[in-house]
């Protein structure tokens, strides 16, 4: 198997040499005699087949007017060799007599073989993978959760000779309120996919966008995970800062003074909302 790339098409090929199949029809009919037809079905064992295709990326518009991936194919190659095909005839009263004759078979059947596989490559493929596609419709959620992710298509996967890179819009959003952009970022604009100084292999570009928005879902989603409380019971009187008023004065100022010093303190905290979140790269 060899994945190369053809850029002019943007496509990534697949060449897969020397496979081994093996086909049946269970409705095969052969004429005998000009009055006389024998059914029964045909096996078909290939030994040496060679296949391969290369797989186009394209976008297309969904009924809701979203675009996102598509696909389709070219470099369609099925090159199967009659010679080295064995067909197994049987399931009718003229199959011994069949066999003899089955060398006149061969090139019929390595025909029809070919053109099913070659329109299922050019056909069925881009026709099946569109519409699940589609039927998608660029998002993704999260199993038993409220999560989704908006993986709408701003461009076409791009093929160049060393890499494959795809760009999506990555907003995070709970399922039950809708997409909501986070305050005051928007999508950018010409988001790398690749930096050419770096030597990683697989490398993966996050815009503030993009984890703002996992956030605030996130807390949205997994709200009980949000809540926080905080016992004086869990946090020992002999410790350097027990939980009472008198300590956390400083962080909540008047509690000493209206509730009476070293009084025990239970607090709730809720974490509402993480925004602004800031990436950079140091040396």
């Amino acid at each position: 198997m060899h994945l190369t790339s053809d850029v002019a098409n943007n496509a990534v090929v697949l060449n897969c040499n020397k496979l081994s199949a093996k086909f049946r029809a269970n409705h095969f009919r052969y004429k005998v005699a000009p009055l006389i037809v024998a059914k029964g079905y045909v096996e078909v064992d290939m030994a040496s087949v060679d296949i391969g295709f290369g797989l186009v990326f394209k976008t297309q518009i969904s009924p809701d007017g979203r675009q996102i991936m598509a696909v389709d194919t070219v470099d369609v190659i099925v090159n199967i060799d009659k010679n080295d095909i064995k067909l197994h005839i049987g399931g009718g009263f003229w199959e011994d007599l069949a066999s003899i004759f089955e060398v006149f078979f061969k090139g019929t059947v390595v025909d029809e073989i070919r053109d099913q596989v070659k329109n299922a490559l050019t056909t069925i493929i881009p026709q099946v993978t569109n519409k699940a596609l589609i039927d998608n419709d660029g998002y993704a959620d999260f199993t038993f959760t409220n999560l989704w992710w908006d993986w709408e298509s701003p461009i076409a996967a791009n093929v160049t000779e060393t890499n494959w890179q795809f760009n999506v819009k990555g907003l995070f959003f709970d399922n039950r309120t809708g997409e909501i952009n986070p305050t005051g970022v928007v999508p950018p604009a010409n988001m790398p996919a690749k930096d050419e100084a770096n030597p990683a292999k697989l490398q993966m570009f996050l815009s503030t966008y993009v984890l703002d928005s996992a956030f605030y879902s996130g807390l949205s989603v997994y709200d009980q995970y949000a809540t926080i409380w905080v016992n004086s019971s869990d946090v020992s009187d002999s410790g350097l800062y027990p939980f009472n008023t008198s300590n956390v004065d400083e962080l909540l100022g008047g509690i000493e003074s209206y509730y009476g010093p070293n009084v025990p303190v239970n607090m709730k905290l809720n974490l509402k909302k993480i925004d602004n979140v800031t990436v950079s790269e140091t040396e």
